[in-house]
């Protein structure tokens, strides 16, 4: 399950003129992904566990193993997100944020599960819509200081 999101960046050109093109995609660059870092490390966070997920429920779900008395099925979700970077345009970039376990689309993704959304997981486009703004006002700030700087 992936999910790409683009940001609109004001300020690339005036960072390019102060330390040129290869100085403007690292800044840009950098900004992004710790943008989606804190994306990623909200989405790693797991729901609150309901009690079916503990003892003395010997048929039912065991975090980090799957069902009891079966082999380990579990996939580790919060583990395994990821962050890259997306083609770039002159003005946008692009960044993915995703999870290759096989059932994230259903806990995190567009066709989550009712009954996750209903023990509080939370879905991917729900926490980047929250976020965004949040990533725009962090890196203007950036942006801002390296502008005004006197290197």
């Amino acid at each position: 399950m992936t999910k790409e999101f683009g940001l609109d960046l004001v300020g690339l050109d005036q960072i390019e003129r102060k330390l040129g093109k290869l100085q403007r995609t690292v800044v840009e660059h950098g900004a992004l992904k710790a943008g989606a870092m804190d994306i990623k490390g909200t989405m790693q966070k797991y729901a609150p566990a309901p009690a079916t997920n503990y003892p003395p429920n010997p048929k039912g779900y065991e975090r980090g193993h799957g069902m009891h008395g079966r082999r380990k099925t579990s996939q580790a979700l919060g583990k395994r997100w990821f962050v890259k970077t997306a083609d770039a345009t002159r003005d946008t970039i692009g960044i993915i944020i995703g999870n290759v376990a096989r059932y994230a689309v259903w806990v995190h993704g567009d066709t989550q599960a009712s009954f996750h959304k209903r023990h509080g997981w939370r879905k991917l486009e729900d926490v980047a819509k929250r976020e965004i703004p949040k990533i725009r006002q962090k890196m203007a700030r950036v942006f801002r200081e390296i502008i005004r700087s006197k290197a």
